[in-house]
């Protein structure tokens, strides 16, 4: 009964010490975090460097994407999905940087507010996520006005 409990202590103790815990800003952005489904694709003939780069994206070979996404110049879609493709390599501070490349006049700015939000949480950033949250919260009709409010409520 002893040894059985020791072993019991034990295991459990190194699997803390491995990481079996997450930190309360790791749990929020596996609680909210969901990966952008990308664009629709168009079908053959309509080739074009953003739909090629958009098809690899969605099949999540996001290595080839960013290689793709990357020769788009100057066009807010390309930088937003190259962002999203940084996070789906776990290239975190790549994808914070380029999503924060995003103009306030781009379609793709409030997402990118997210993703930067979530993304700091997954990097316990606590600063640089709520500072994301609330421009998210102030936003007028803002698509995720709800889920920061209940994320700053978490964190204060």
């Amino acid at each position: 009964a002893i040894a059985a409990s020791l072993v019991l202590v034990v295991s459990a103790g190194l699997w803390v010490w491995l990481g079996g815990t997450k930190s309360e800003y790791e749990q929020l952005y596996t609680q909210y975090y969901r990966a952008d489904n990308g664009l629709p694709s168009l079908m053959d003939g309509f080739a074009t460097p953003i739909n090629d780069a958009m098809i690899d994206y969605k099949e999540k070979k996001y290595a080839v994407a960013v290689s793709k996404f990357q020769r788009i110049v100057a066009n807010d879609t390309a930088t937003y999905y190259l962002a999203a493709s940084y996070a789906g390599l776990e290239k975190y501070t790549e994808a914070i940087t380029t999503f924060g490349k995003i103009e306030q006049t781009s379609s793709y700015y409030e997402k990118s507010l997210w993703y930067t939000a979530l993304l700091s949480l997954k990097q316990n950033d606590k600063a640089t996520a709520m500072r994301q949250l609330n421009f998210l919260k102030d936003l007028p009709n803002g698509k995720f006005v709800s889920p920061a409010q209940e994320i700053l409520k978490e964190l204060r």
